[in-house]
């Protein structure tokens, strides 16, 4: 634990690396103070295009099944 205490708490650039990190995982449109990473635009096409990719994916194994 002393080992632990010594390498990272308390230091201010591990702190500083981690805000900037957090930062730079949203997306740029979005509010900074936002929680969000990504837009609910954003999340609606992505969540519609997996449903796409699992129904084409559907597709063929029905497609292959009736062969």
């Amino acid at each position: 634990m002393d080992e632990y205490s010594a390498q990272f708490v308390g230091k201010v650039d591990h702190a500083t690396a981690y805000m900037q990190s957090a930062v730079a995982e949203h997306a740029k449109h979005t509010r900074p103070a936002s929680p969000y990473m990504i837009s609910i635009p954003m999340q609606v096409r992505a969540v519609m295009l997996r449903r796409v990719q699992i129904l084409r994916g559907n597709m063929l194994a029905v497609s292959l099944n009736a062969l």
